[in-house]
């Protein structure tokens, strides 16, 4: 019986930073060897966000976050999926990559929203779930809304937007909108606020 082997997916922009490091491995004919990556070009944006969901993940895991997998087919544009969860705390922070914005950043938020939820896991009432989301977009820079109109108002006691990131790469910037009760979930806002601090020029909050 022949066994198939299993085909692990892993994020373009994380798969192309992987494949960069081993650019400089020998060649023949102008070929890498058997066995060796091979070296796909990288679009500025995918080299930062490649860099962003490093930092993003090794910062946050200091607080317990871990990286979440298997979100590809339900979330394609994602490019870091993190949680933690215990008995009393349910938290996730997604970063995601956009080509164009949306014609409607409100109605992509919620239905990022609810995908996130579906896949994080979730029980209404008793373990709803935190969202800090983090847009990485050209050009959202102009965008009229502040991060702050996305984030949640009240609870709907199943899944909330506790803050919104919006990263412009052409001008190295980004925005910041929270939402109440940063008691617990303050300091997780901070880590993400800083590490986009050390790349991108904060424009505003």
């Amino acid at each position: 019986m022949v066994q198939r082997r299993r085909q692990v997916l892993v994020p373009r922009c994380l798969r192309e930073f992987l494949t960069s490091r081993s650019s400089t491995r020998p060649t023949a004919a102008g070929r890498p060897f058997h066995g060796s990556f091979v070296a796909i070009p990288r679009s500025p944006l995918c080299s930062a966000l490649s860099a962003l969901g490093v930092s993003v993940l090794n910062s946050l895991s200091e607080h317990g976050f871990k990286s979440v997998s298997g979100y590809g087919k339900r979330i394609p544009e994602c490019v870091s999926l993190l949680k933690k969860q215990t008995w009393n705390t349910n938290r996730a922070i997604c970063v995601v990559e956009l080509n164009v914005l949306p014609k409607d950043m409100r109605t992509y938020l919620k239905g990022l929203r609810t995908s996130v939820a579906f896949r994080v896991g979730f029980f209404p009432l008793f373990w709803g779930l935190g969202l800090q989301v983090v847009v990485v977009c050209p050009g959202i820079k102009s965008l009229e809304q502040d991060p702050v109109d996305f984030v949640a108002k009240v609870d709907n006691q199943w899944a909330i937007i506790q803050s919104v990131f919006l990263v412009d790469p052409g001008d190295r910037s980004f925005r910041e909108g929270r939402t109440w009760g940063q008691f617990l979930t303050g300091k997780y806002q901070d880590a993400i606020s800083n590490e986009l601090r050390v790349s991108y020029g904060k424009a505003g909050t």
